[in-house]
C-alpha cells in the first residue's frame, strides 16, 4: 500500500513541504532592481541640480533676462551716483538712461526678480556695494506687496532663485529653502529638455543689460483690462526702517518708494492706509495705458518714462535740499 503519510504533489507538480530554493543570481537581480527604483528619484534630482547649475543649461534658455541675473554682482569699479535696487517693478520700470538725462548723475539699475530677491535677499546689493563706489543716492522701488522682507514675499515662483543660487554655486541657500529645491528641481528639467536645441546661444545676452546700464524693459502693448488681483500683504515698517538704517550710512542717501498702482486696482484702499508716511513717494495710481499687458505692476516704455521722471524728481529734490543755504552763510 503506498504511504498516506506523505504529501501528495499539488496541481503544479510540487509538494507543500518540498524545500524550494531561489537561484543565487535571481536574488541579486532583485536587490538591484529594487535599488534601482528606489535611488532613481535621487540620482534624477542630484543629476537635474547639478546640470542646472552649469554654463551649457543656461546657454540652451532662450529667454534673455535668465541670463541677466545677478548684473550687481558683476559690476565691479563702478562710480553710479544714483543706484536703483528693489524687484520687478524697479528693473522693469526704472531707465538710468532717463534719470540720469534729468538729474545729471550717473545713474545704474541692479534690481532683480522678486523670486531671486526671495532666495538670496539682499546680497546682491551687499555684494556690489563692497566692489564699487558708494552711491550718493539709493533708490528703492518695490511692489506694495513686497515692502517686506524678501523671504516673507508672496512671490507666484521661486525657479529664477534657485537657478541663479545654482548658477553663481550657494547651495547653501537651497539647504535653506528645500522646498523650493524640489520644487524647481523638476520644473528645471522639464524646462531644460524643451530648451534643449543644437544650436544653443554663442552670443554673451548676460551683457544686455549693460546697454540699458541695467534696466530689462518689458516688450508688450498697454494693459487693456484691470489685471487679476493676488492676495494682499502688509508692509512691514520694521524692515523699511532697517534698509534706511542700514544702507542709508556713509553719505548715502536712501529713497523708498512704492510702485504705483493701475487706477482700478480694488487693493488700493489696502494700502493707502499702510504705506501713507512708510515710503517716500506715497500711495500713487498711473492709467492702465502706462501699464504692460505681460505683468501686474510692470510698465511698458511709456509708463517708464514717467516713472522714471517722478524718481528724477525726488533726486532733484533732494539734492536742492542738500546744498548750503546762502542765508546761513554757506553753511
Amino acid at each position: 500500500m503506498p504511504d498516506e503519510t506523505k504529501t501528495q504533489p499539488d496541481e503544479y507538480g510540487l509538494a507543500a513541504d518540498e524545500v524550494r530554493n531561489e537561484p543565487a543570481a535571481g536574488r541579486s537581480r532583485l536587490r538591484g532592481f529594487v535599488a534601482a527604483v528606489t535611488l532613481f528619484p535621487f540620482v534624477l534630482l542630484a543629476g537635474t541640480l547639478t546640470w542646472m547649475s552649469s554654463a551649457s543649461y543656461l546657454r540652451q534658455m532662450k529667454v534673455s533676462y535668465l541670463h541677466t541675473m545677478g548684473y550687481g554682482e558683476r559690476l565691479h569699479g563702478a562710480d553710479c551716483e544714483v543706484l536703483i535696487d528693489g524687484d520687478s517693478t524697479a528693473l522693469v520700470g526704472l531707465s538710468p538712461a532717463i534719470i540720469e538725462k534729468r538729474t545729471g548723475l550717473r545713474t545704474c539699475n541692479i534690481a532683480e526678480v522678486a523670486s531671486v530677491k526671495q532666495i538670496v535677499g539682499m546680497t546682491i546689493l551687499d555684494t556690489y556695494l563692497t566692489h564699487n563706489q558708494r552711491p550718493r543716492i539709493l533708490v528703492f522701488l518695490f511692489g506694495a506687496a513686497n515692502l517686506s522682507a524678501p523671504d516673507s514675499w508672496l512671490s507666484g515662483t521661486s525657479f529664477e532663485g534657485v537657478l541663479y543660487s545654482l548658477q553663481t554655486h550657494r547651495y547653501g541657500l537651497l539647504f535653506k529653502h528645500p522646498l523650493y529645491t524640489l520644487q524647481n528641481a523638476e520644473l528645471g528639467l522639464r524646462t531644460g529638455v524643451l530648451a534643449l536645441s543644437p544650436h544653443a546661444r554663442t552670443d554673451d545676452p548676460s551683457r544686455e543689460r549693460d546697454r540699458r546700464r541695467g534696466q530689462v524693459p518689458l516688450e508688450g502693448g498697454a494693459l487693456l483690462a484691470c489685471p487679476y488681483n493676488p492676495p494682499v500683504q502688509a508692509p512691514n515698517p520694521a524692515w523699511v526702517r532697517h534698509l534706511r538704517d542700514t544702507y542709508g550710512v556713509s553719505g548715502t542717501r536712501v529713497v523708498i518708494d512704492v510702485m504705483p498702482e493701475v487706477d482700478c486696482d480694488t487693493d488700493r484702499a489696502f494700502y493707502r492706509g499702510r504705506i501713507t508716511g512708510l515710503v517716500d513717494n506715497g500711495a500713487q495710481t498711473l492709467p492702465k495705458a502706462d501699464f504692460s499687458s505681460s505683468g501686474r505692476w510692470h510698465v511698458n516704455d511709456a509708463g517708464a518714462e514717467v516713472l522714471s521722471g517722478q524718481v528724477a524728481t525726488q533726486i532733484l529734490a533732494l539734492r536742492a535740499d542738500a546744498q548750503p543755504d546762502p542765508a546761513a552763510g554757506g553753511r
